[in-house]
């Protein structure tokens, strides 16, 4: 009877100990090793304004640093810009969001606020499939991760590519329930087909959560 209590015990050690870091890491490499567009050679709109900013910061010695794209934010019928910076936790495998926001209208006037959001891919990540108005979308979802910066809980996040802009790497982060809020960006990199390599990490985690 010992013997079995002790074996449930081990198994339940190792069920809650899933490593997740081989997937961190491959995100980490898709990341570092994609060549960042110039935002300004393929996103002009009207007026020859571009439609995102992008800023590639690397550290002293040229390597990676972390990436800030301008995306949006939206919290019930209000919205505005943000500025989303993506960079990682290496000790803890974080994939972390900084974001500076501004939301309001005309009406009601304008908010400026600040959040960090910590991803984590864990045995409640999952991946899906859908559908926009342009086309396939390929995704992995996030959910139970870690408290932001300040104080927000029970949120979820999703990054999710696009078939047809392979060289297009999308984040959301939202509210859950009742709480109506996101935050959202777009990254940018050259002649990349990130399809391929996401691929890669949504059947990793398939197959560890299998």
């Amino acid at each position: 009877m010992k013997n079995k209590f002790l074996i449930l015990v081990l198994l339940g050690i190792v069920s809650s100990c899933t490593n997740y870091t081989p997937v961190f890491d491959e995100f980490v490499d898709i990341i570092e090793s994609s060549d960042p567009l110039n935002p300004v050679e393929s996103m002009m709109i009207d007026y020859d304004t571009p439609r995102d900013i992008m800023i590639y910061n690397t550290d002293s010695e040229g390597s990676f640093n972390s990436i800030t794209s301008r995306g949006s934010n939206s919290s019930g019928n209000l919205s505005g810009p943000s500025s989303v910076n993506l960079s990682f936790d290496k000790e803890e495998n974080l994939i972390i969001l900084t974001t500076q926001n501004t939301t309001g209208s005309i009406y009601s006037g304008y908010e400026q606020w600040q959040d960090t959001y910590y991803l984590e891919f864990n045995k409640e990540s999952w991946t899906y499939d859908d559908d926009d108005t342009s086309g396939k979308r390929y995704g992995v979802g996030f959910s139970d991760i870690p408290t932001t910066l300040r104080g927000t809980t029970g949120y979820r996040a999703n990054i999710r590519v696009f078939e047809d802009r392979p060289n297009v790497l999308s984040v959301i982060v939202f509210g859950g329930g009742n709480s109506d809020w996101s935050v959202s960006s777009r990254y940018y990199f050259k002649g990349e087909n990130l399809i391929e390599k996401f691929q890669k990490i949504r059947e990793m985690i398939n197959e560890i959560n299998d």
